[in-house]
């Protein structure tokens, strides 16, 4: 009985080591995607898009901004030589220039949300079709994010790869 078991035990274990041999090389990469993002020309179109688009509203948000500090001024300096009448018309003009600069300003950045995480999707899908294109190349089973594992050896990074395909296709 004993010997059968040994038998078994050394089968078992000649099985598993032929099956590990036999099993083809695994081949991993990383890729540094925040450093992708900041020099991806892709990215830096859509930042400097972005930035032209939303440049007037936040040009009128400053001057709505500055008009509104200077009411608020106006009454700290003069609110006390003020009849009761232009002291009340001023405080509510204040209350309802600060109530509607505060929409504009929460409106403002909603559509700068929209519009950055709708480019962001869009960069992110080019990044991703370049990433898939290299690893069907280069027969690469697993590509990780380099932030998202405790170390990697620059030997598996593909970042200039990746870098280098999307300044091919800006």
């Amino acid at each position: 009985m004993k010997k059968f078991a040994l038998i078994t035990a050394a089968a078992g274990m000649l099985i598993s080591t032929l099956a590990f041999a036999t099993t083809p090389e695994i081949k991993i990469s990383v890729i540094d995607l925040q450093k992708i993002m900041r020099e991806a020309p892709q990215a830096k179109e859509v930042s400097e898009k972005l930035t032209k688009k939303f440049k007037p509203r936040q040009e009128h948000l400053a001057s709505a901004q500055k008009h509104l500090q200077d009411e608020m001024n106006k009454m700290k300096r003069d609110g006390t030589v003020m009849s009761a009448t232009e002291r009340t018309k001023l405080q509510t003009k204040i209350v309802t220039d600060k109530r509607d600069f505060q929409r504009l300003q929460e409106d403002f950045r909603q559509d700068l949300n929209v519009a950055q995480n709708q480019s962001i999707q869009k960069v992110m899908g080019t990044i991703h079709e370049v990433v898939d294109t290299i690893a069907k190349k280069e027969n690469y089973d697993l590509i990780l994010q380099k932030d998202a594992v405790p170390f990697a050896s620059e030997r598996v990074e593909i970042t200039a790869q990746v870098l280098k395909q999307l300044k091919k296709i800006a």
